[in-house]
C-alpha cells in the first residue's frame, strides 16, 4: 500500500536525522523560521524548533495526503459518515458555520434554531420575563454535567472572565462524589437559581446523582415539585427524556445527536458561556472557530492543525514520544490543558481501527499547566529527563488584563522555555559560566536540548482567539485520528467502567452478594465496609492484611 511505502521512507528519514541538531539548524539557516512558520485565523505558530528539515516536512505532508487528510476534512464538511461505529456524520462544524460553508442544509437550519432558542431563553431570564417559582429574577446558573458537558464550557468561561457581561453568576458541578454540591448549596438563593442538567444522553449517572441532591435540598427548603420544575433546565439530544424528567418545554434546549460531547462547546452545551459573554460576545467566539475551520479546510495538511497533527504523529511513531505537554502562558487558560486531555485522549485512546484491526500506536498522554507554574514543576523532566515530550507553548502578544511589567516577565519566560528546550545548555557553557564548580556540577547543569516545541502566539486572549484556539485543537485531533486510522467520535473505553460500577453500588450498601467478584475487588470492598463499621482502621479480627 502507498502509505506503507511512505512509512518506510519516513523510517529512513528518522535514521538520517538521528544526530540532528536543532541548534545547528537554527543557527546555520537564517530562513528556517520563515519557512516553517504558519499563520491562520489570527494565530501564529513557529514550527522551526522541531526535529525536521525540508525533506522530512515534505514527506510528512505527502503522508498526510496518502492517509486522506484532505478527504476526511471534505467528508466532515459535507456531512458524510465519519463516525463509523455509530454510522453517522459529525456536525460540529455546522455549529459555528457563519457562511453556509458546510453542505448539510438541514443540520445548519437546526443549529440556527437551537442557537436562537438558547439566546431567547437567556434574554427572557435577563429581562425578567422568565422568573423563579416565587417571582424572583433568576441571576445564577448552575451547570450540572460531566466530561464534554462540563470541561469545555467551564474552561471557556474561566478563560474569558474579562468579557463577562455581569448579567449572571455561573457555577459548575461535575464530580459524582457530591462534594461540590455540598459546598455550593449553602451559598445559593434557590429563588434566583436555574439548575441546568447538561447531558447529551440525559442518562448520565453523575449528573443525575447531583441533581437528586439539589432536589432534596430544595424540598427541605419547602419547594414543591411544581415549583422546582421552574428552576430546572435541560440540554440534551433526547427531548422525550427531558419531558419525562418534568422539565418544562421552554426550558429544554436541544443539540443534534451527531454532536460529540467533547466537540459540543459551540452547541447549546455552551449555554453558560453564552450567558457569560452575552449574544454579541458569544457570536465573536463562534466567529473565531469559524475562521479556523475555513483555514484548516482550505489548507488541510499544510494548515496549522495539519502541521500539528503530522508532527505529533511523527514523534509517536518514530521518536517514542508517549506524552505531549501543553503550556499556556496565561492564568486564564489554566483549565485549557485539562480540557485537551479529554479532547485528545478520549478521541485517540484506541487500540484498533473501526474494522477491529489492531494498530500499533494511537494518541499521547496530554499533560500541562499554566506555563509559569509548569516551569517550577514538571518541566524539569522536559528539559533534562530521558523522555521525548514535545510541547506546545501558548502565549499572547498583548495582555491588557495584566500589569505591563509582569506581562513582559511572562512573555520572556515563554520565549525562554522554547529556546532552552531547543538549544539546551552544553558542558562547555557550564564550565565558562561556573568556573569554580566541580566537574560533577557542570555535568548536572547540562541540558541536552533538541527538545521539540511549537510556540503558538495569540494576538490577545479574546472570544475570537479562544474560539480559534479550540477549533485548532479539534481539527488537530480529528486529523490525528485519520493518520492512525481510528474513530475519534466514540469512547467505548469510558463505558465499561460505568457498567461495572452499577452492581458495586448495591454491594457497598450491603444489598448484594460479592461472590461473583474477583478477589482484588472483593477484598477492597470488604476493607471499605470494615472501615465504615469501625469508623477507623479495621480491627485484626475483622480484617487481616499480609505484611
Amino acid at each position: 500500500m502507498a502509505y506503507e511505502k511512505a512509512l518506510t521512507s519516513l523510517g529512513r528519514e528518522r535514521e538520517r536525522l538521528r544526530d540532528f541538531s536543532m541548534r545547528a539548524a537554527l543557527e546555520d539557516d537564517p530562513q528556517r523560521v520563515q519557512r516553517y512558520a504558519l499563520e491562520g485565523a489570527g494565530l501564529f505558530a513557529d514550527f522551526s524548533r522541531h526535529r525536521i528539515d525540508d525533506q522530512v516536512l515534505a514527506q510528512l505532508e505527502a503522508y498526510g495526503r496518502v492517509r486522506g487528510m484532505a478527504q476526511a476534512l471534505d467528508d466532515l464538511q459535507a456531512g458524510r459518515v465519519v463516525n463509523a461505529s455509530e454510522h453517522q456524520a459529525a456536525h460540529h462544524l455546522a455549529l459555528r458555520d457563519l457562511s453556509a460553508m458546510t453542505a448539510d442544509v438541514e443540520a445548519r437550519a437546526q443549529v440556527v434554531r437551537q442557537r436562537q432558542a438558547m439566546f431567547r431563553l437567556l434574554e427572557d431570564l435577563r429581562q425578567g420575563q422568565r422568573r423563579g417559582a416565587r417571582g424572583a429574577r433568576i441571576d445564577t446558573l448552575i451547570n450540572i454535567g460531566v466530561g464534554g458537558s462540563d470541561l469545555g464550557a467551564a474552561m471557556a468561561v474561566e478563560a474569558l472572565r474579562r468579557f463577562d457581561t455581569g448579567d449572571f453568576k455561573v457555577h459548575f458541578i461535575s464530580s459524582i462524589d457530591g462534594v461540590a454540591v455540598r459546598e455550593l448549596l449553602p451559598r445559593l438563593d434557590f429563588d434566583r437559581c436555574l439548575f441546568i442538567m447538561a447531558s447529551k444522553s440525559f442518562t448520565t449517572i453523575d449528573a443525575w446523582a447531583n441533581l437528586q441532591r439539589i432536589r432534596e435540598a430544595m424540598r427541605a427548603a419547602g419547594y414543591q415539585d411544581s415549583e422546582m420544575a421552574q428552576h430546572l433546565a435541560g440540554i440534551s439530544a433526547h427531548p422525550e427524556r427531558m419531558q419525562a424528567a418534568g422539565i418544562p418545554e421552554p426550558l429544554q434546549l436541544h443539540i443534534l445527536p451527531t454532536i460529540g460531547g467533547r466537540f459540543s462547546i459551540a452547541s447549546s452545551m455552551g449555554l453558560v458561556l453564552a450567558a457569560s459573554l452575552g449574544e454579541q460576545g458569544y457570536m465573536r467566539f463562534l466567529a473565531g472557530m469559524h475562521a479556523m475551520d475555513r483555514h484548516v479546510l482550505h489548507h488541510a495538511e499544510r494548515s496549522l492543525a495539519g502541521r500539528m497533527a503530522l508532527l505529533s504523529w511523527w514523534y509517536v511513531e518514530f521518536w517514542q514520544a508517549q506524552a505531549h505537554a501543553v503550556l499556556p502562558y496565561h492564568q486564564s487558560l489554566q483549565h485549557f490543558p485539562k480540557y485537551l486531555t479529554q479532547l485528545e485522549m478520549e478521541s485517540l485512546g484506541k487500540s484498533c481501527d473501526p474494522q477491529g484491526q489492531a494498530i500499533a500506536h494511537a494518541g499521547q498522554v496530554i499533560l500541562g499547566d499554566v506555563g509559569s507554574n509548569a516551569q517550577h514543576a514538571f518541566m524539569q523532566l522536559l528539559h533534562q529527563g530521558t523522555h521525548c515530550i514535545p510541547a506546545d507553548i501558548i502565549a499572547c502578544a498583548r495582555m491588557p488584563e495584566a500589569h505591563a511589567h509582569q506581562a513582559d516577565l511572562n512573555l520572556a519566560n515563554a520565549l525562554a522555555q522554547g529556546r532552552a528546550l531547543a538549544f539546551g545548555y552544553s558542558l562547555e557553557e557550564a564550565r565558562r559560566e561556573f568556573p569554580h564548580e566541580s566537574a560533577a556540577c557542570w555535568q548536572c547543569r547540562v541540558h541536552p536540548g533538541n527538545r521539540p516545541s511549537t510556540t503558538l502566539l495569540l494576538p490577545e486572549l479574546t472570544p475570537e482567539s479562544l474560539g480559534a484556539l479550540i477549533a485548532l485543537y479539534e481539527h488537530k485531533t480529528f486529523l490525528q485520528a485519520q493518520l492512525w486510522g481510528v474513530n475519534p467520535f466514540d469512547q467505548m473505553g469510558v463505558e465499561l467502567g460505568k457498567r461495572l460500577a452499577k452492581p458495586l453500588v448495591g454491594m457497598l450498601a450491603g444489598e448484594a452478594s460479592m461472590t461473583t467478584l474477583d478477589a482484588s475487588t472483593r477484598t477492597l470492598l470488604e476493607h471499605i465496609i470494615c472501615r465504615r463499621r469501625a469508623g477507623d482502621a479495621p480491627r485484626d479480627k475483622d480484617f487481616k492484611v499480609g505484611l
